[in-house]
């Protein structure tokens, strides 16, 4: 069973390499939109910021059944906090109005999207 103190060390190493790769790479969700961007380029169909996080804890977790490192535990529990900070970047509050032309969406930071003509 893990101690306090180990569990501690490893949230430690684990916030020690987000924000080094936040300082590195900006935060995850811009991050991650432009490897989605790039990768739907590349695939030649879309992909989200969500899936990047999920196939890059994929990569994690393949490496891991070859070979465990520590290094590699962290950062599979980095993906996955990068995929809630996404998603929870997404809960922006929004007010959604729709008309015969499409829907008008203005989010809590102000931002103004139309669907329709």
């Amino acid at each position: 069973m893990a101690t306090r103190q180990f569990i501690d060390s490893i949230v430690s190493r684990i916030t020690d390499t987000l924000t080094a790769r936040r300082d590195n790479y900006d935060s995850p969700t811009p991050n991650f939109q432009r490897i989605a961007a790039l990768w739907s380029v590349i695939l030649g169909k879309e992909v989200t910021p969500e899936q990047v996080a999920l196939c890059m804890a994929a990569l994690k977790i393949a490496r891991l059944m070859y070979e465990y490192t520590d290094d590699g535990a962290i950062d599979l529990a980095g993906y996955a906090l990068c995929l809630m900070e996404i998603i929870e970047d997404q809960k922006t509050p929004h007010i959604d109005a729709t008309n015969g032309r499409g829907t008008v969406r203005i989010t809590g930071d102000g931002a103004f999207y139309h669907d329709g003509d």
